[in-house]
This record gives C-alpha cells, sequence and structure tokens, in this order.
C-alpha cells in the first residue's frame, strides 16, 4: 500500500505519516521486536559487599536468549548471555549482550574470547558511550568455535549504576565463553508489572522504520468507554535490525497526522531504544538515520 493512493479522509494521517519514507517497497518488512527484560534495578541494598559473578555464555548458532541481565546478586542472569556476538554481516541473527549492575570501587569486566570469524571486532559500550574497542582477526582461518583465542580480556569499569554492553561492529560473528562483573553491589529488583509498557509493532527497511505504539490499557475492547483516556509515561521499545549508528527519531500525532516532537538516540550491537513521550492511547514514530 504506498501513501500516494491512499485518498479517503479517514485515512489521511496515515499517508502524511508515510508521505516520503518509501513504504511500500519489497524491501520492507515487519520486525520481531523483543520481549522487555525480566527485571531492572531499584538500588543497592545496606549494607552490601561487592561480589563477583561470571556469567556463562550459551546457545547455538541461529539460538536466541534473553540478551540482558539484571545483575543484583552472584546468582542472577544465568543463561542469558549469547555465545556468538555477531557483527554488521548478520545483524538479523544478533542478541543483544547487556548487563545492568551497580558497580563499586576497582569493578571491572572481563571477557573471555572463544574464537573470531572473520572481520570480527569486540566494543564495550557504558551507558552508550564506547569505553573499549579491539579488532580480532581470524588467526586460523577457520569459521567454527575451537578455542583459537582462548583469551581473557579486562576492561576497568567506572563507579555507580550503569548499563554495560558488548557488541561487535565488525564483519562476522566473535564467539564468547563467558563475561565476569567484579566489583558489582547486591541491588532490589523490580519486575516489569510495575514499568509502564506499550504494545508495539515496527515496520523496516533495513535503513529506517517506522513504529506505532499503543497503550494496552486502551487496546480494544480495553478502554472503549473511557471518556478521558488517561497517559502513559515513560514507556521504551527496544527495536532490533537497524546499522549501527545515530538515528533521527520523529513523533507523531496518529489522529491529527502531523509531528509532535523528536528526539535522538544511538543504536549499538543492532538495538536502538526508543523512549516515548507521554502519549494518550496510541502514537507512531518515523525513524531515521542521521544525516
Amino acid at each position: 500500500m504506498h501513501a500516494e493512493k491512499i485518498h479517503a479522509k479517514l485515512w489521511l494521517p496515515l499517508a502524511k505519516f508515510l508521505e516520503g519514507t518509501g513504504f511500500g517497497g519489497a524491501e520492507w518488512a515487519p520486525v520481531r521486536l523483543p520481549k522487555p527484560s525480566g527485571k531492572r534495578l531499584l538500588g543497592p541494598t545496606k549494607p552490601g559487599k561487592p561480589f563477583a559473578a561470571k556469567l556463562a555464555c550459551v546457545g547455538t548458532w541461529g539460538q536466541k536468549t534473553g540478551g540482558e541481565v539484571a545483575l543484583d546478586s552472584p546468582e542472577a542472569g544465568q543463561g542469558a548471555l549469547h555465545v556468538f556476538l555477531h557483527g554488521e554481516e548478520k545483524r538479523k541473527m544478533r542478541v543483544p549482550c547487556r548487563i545492568m549492575a551497580e558497580l563499586g570501587e576497582g569493578a571491572a569486566l572481563t571477557v573471555h574470547v572463544n574464537s573470531a570469524s572473520n572481520g570480527a571486532e569486540l566494543a564495550v559500550l557504558v551507558d552508550g558511550k564506547r569505553i573499549f574497542h579491539r579488532r580480532f582477526p581470524n588467526k586460523d582461518g577457520s569459521t567454527v568455535m575451537k578455542g583459537e583465542y582462548d583469551e581473557d580480556v579486562r576492561v576497568e569499569l567506572p563507579k555507580g549504576r550503569h548499563t554495560i554492553e558488548l557488541v561487535n561492529p565488525g564483519g562476522d560473528w566473535l564467539g564468547l565463553d563467558w563475561v565476569r562483573i567484579e566489583g558489582a553491589l547486591p541491588c532490589e529488583t523490580a519486575s516489569p508489572a510495575g514499568e509502564p509498557r506499550a504494545l508495539a509493532y515496527a515496520m523496516s527497511d533495513g535503513k529506517q522504520a517506522l513504529l506505532w505504539a499503543i497503550d494496552p490499557s486502551y487496546n480494544y475492547p480495553n478502554g472503549a468507554k473511557d471518556a478521558k483516556p488517561q497517559s502513559l509515561t515513560g514507556a521504551t521499545v527496544a527495536l532490533p535490525g537497524l546499522p549501527d549508528g545515530a538515528y533521527e527519531i520523529e513523533f507523531w500525532d496518529t489522529w491529527a497526522g502531523k509531528a509532535t516532537g523528536r528526539s535522538r538516540a544511538n543504536a549499538a550491537g543492532g538495538s536502538l531504544r526508543v523512549a516515548f513521550p507521554s502519549f494518550q492511547v496510541d502514537t507512531a514514530a518515523r525513524i531515521r538515520p542521521v544525516q
């Protein structure tokens, strides 16, 4: 369905939203959005002694894991991190490698690298800012995990509550055995039941994306008889499949068919986190790379 073919007054807001996107071409396809993470950190418990946690990297080729850990104790997050850290050549197979932790003095990250395929790289981000980067050439010419490197890579981490991400901005995969965090503090956590959630759907052509989100409280027939809808505040969506880099997010009023605001965010490790402004019932977003 092309934007220029939408004529009915009812569909005019949609036509305006799609204008200039090229929507309708063969390259556009639905995006499978990941499920929200199981927990989030609230804050350190008192008193709490620093601990170390060793997270095994698991999974098989093509299999998905949760990819996100709220590190509240040494036992947290087992089975969440994937053995393959995929690069740009396999963006659709990427699984996030994200750890949220409250860190004390002298905290550090250690990554045990098993093997590397062609063009693999490792970058470590703290709250979206890169603090470490290294290329891992395919030394043995193989594309099989067989202990080619068998090396510990250690990176010092800053004190405080942070989100640590491992990403591969290179070509093919980097194989990991485990990830270890030292100097983490015990934390209280909350399940997503108490967090604002948006029911979201997305389409992408691999370079840009269109996103529609609705407050589940008003997903028909829910809220059909509410005379005055309540606002949903603080909802976020993790959008996979876009190349790493900076993106402009343009938010739209779906009824008026006009833009209501803009923000910018960075995609890293094949994932772009979209933070919605407060909205009533539903909203939409056009997401494009910053030129």
